[in-house]
């Protein structure tokens, strides 16, 4: 068993869950946006001495409407990882979640076993 559990904004402050209007955190817009392309990272060679970005800290929040805690809603995020999550891992509970990869290869242990996931 597990205790309570919360939200470590220390790994990523860039994730978004919350869009209602009490939210201060997001804006709210009506109009069409736009912008440039994210970064895509370096890849890292395994063992080297670089800090590199896992897929936690490498997730952004770029849109979405609605508030979990109502059980309705979307959230829309992009990823850039180029290191391995060999010691933690990611709980997206009572949610989907749809990773389309963009370039390279996503190896991801799910409950129901392992899905690689690239472009194409």
């Amino acid at each position: 068993a597990h205790g309570r559990v919360s939200r470590d904004l220390n790994l990523n402050a860039n994730i978004e869950s919350c869009f209602s209007p009490s939210n201060h955190n997001v804006e709210f817009v009506a109009s069409q946006q736009a912008w440039e392309p994210f970064p895509i990272l370096e890849p890292i060679e395994h063992g080297s001495s670089s800090a590199g970005t896992d897929f936690i800290q490498g997730i952004k929040t770029i849109g979405g409407q609605g508030d979990p805690t109502l059980r309705e809603g979307v959230a829309v995020h992009v990823f850039s990882a180029n290191i391995s999550m060999e010691h933690s891992a990611f709980s997206n509970n009572d949610g989907e979640f749809l990773i389309l990869p963009q370039q390279g290869r996503l190896n991801i242990q799910t409950e129901l076993g392992w899905v690689m996931a690239r472009p194409g």
